[in-house]
């Protein structure tokens, strides 16, 4: 799995499961550190820097991205969602960017077993997007 196919997959979800809402990705080749996906949904817009991190291998994240996501977070909603390989199998994370450097020692976040993306918009319509918005 890669992490272009994670984000297909995830965007692919969101747009089913959030009808009405503008979904899209956002790959510049010419802007650094804009995050890769944001969802706009009932008047609120919530930016996603999606990470892959391999098994034994060190996330990589530069700090245009840590400084966007940051700034994003505290003027509105982002968050980072890293899909990880483990020695158990793979783990999917929702990490606050105030967070990312200790997301995992800390474990202070959302993550559930598997590449589950029902979970993950469950939790974002949870704490997002209000409690019976979506159908």
């Amino acid at each position: 799995m890669t992490e272009k196919e994670l984000k297909a997959q995830f965007v692919a979800k969101a747009r089913k499961r959030f009808r009405g809402a503008v979904v899209l990705r956002h790959e510049d080749l010419f802007t650094a550190g804009i995050p890769d996906i944001s969802i706009t949904y009932h008047g609120i817009t919530m930016w996603l820097e999606v990470k892959y991190k391999r098994f034994n291998k060190q996330m990589k994240m530069r700090l245009v991205q840590k400084l966007t996501c940051q700034n994003l977070a505290d003027n509105g909603f982002c968050l980072i969602l890293i899909y990880e390989d483990t020695y158990e199998g793979p783990v999917t994370h929702l990490v606050e960017p105030k967070n990312v450097e200790t997301w995992q020692t800390k474990k202070n976040h959302f993550h559930v077993t598997g590449y589950n993306h029902d979970q993950i918009l469950d939790e974002l319509d949870r704490n997002y997007f209000g409690p019976n918005l979506t159908e």
